[in-house]
């Protein structure tokens, strides 16, 4: 411990950590009888601190009001959420030609992305060798070739039986009418 020189040097003498959690009866034990009953009109002072009925009444109605405006900003974001996947589900009945009855599947892109990933790591010569581009450098590699299916290009870095990296192209394709994905290896 370092503690600033004094002159002359006085010794250290360690103080006693305070006792934590002694509550009012335990302070009227060290106290002693005398002052119990000082102790003990000091201790119903505290316990009437706290919040007045009212104001609990107050505090649970901010907090019931705060309850039920998050509640209405989840069921807008919700509702948003849906309005925007029946806008995309009609795009694509548009483009596929479907009747406004038949199911069509829908996939965001992120999800398109890994399941295709999946997809081509499964097929690899040595599966945990595959090293697929960042986002960053995959972001404009999703395309849509006949307004219906949808089409990931990308490629892989992945060691062949030989032991030797090399990068391959691939296509995953999405078709939302059925929900089935394939890919193909590019030359």
């Amino acid at each position: 411990m370092n503690y600033p020189p004094q002159y002359p040097p006085q010794p250290y003498y360690p103080q006693p950590a305070p006792k934590k959690g002694l509550g009012c009866l335990a302070w009227g034990g060290i106290i002693g009888v005398g002052g119990i009953v000082l102790l003990g009109v000091f201790c119903v002072a505290l316990a009437k601190l706290g919040p007045t009925e009212e104001q609990r009444k107050k505090r649970d109605e901010a907090n019931a009001a705060a309850s039920a405006s998050a509640a209405a900003s989840a069921a807008i974001a919700a509702d948003a959420a849906a309005q925007a996947n029946l806008q995309f589900e009609n795009a694509v009945r548009k483009g596929c030609k479907l009747a406004p009855t038949k199911e069509v599947f829908t996939v965001p892109d992120d999800a398109l992305r890994e399941r295709c990933q999946d997809m081509v790591r499964e097929g690899l010569k040595v599966p945990g060798s595959g090293d697929f581009p960042s986002d960053r450098e995959d972001s404009k590699t999703l395309t849509s070739d006949d307004s219906c299916n949808r089409t990931y290009t990308s490629w892989v870095d992945a060691k062949n039986a030989f032991g030797v990296k090399i990068r391959t192209r691939y296509a995953c394709t999405f078709d939302p009418r059925t929900g089935l994905f394939s890919y193909k290896v590019l030359h």
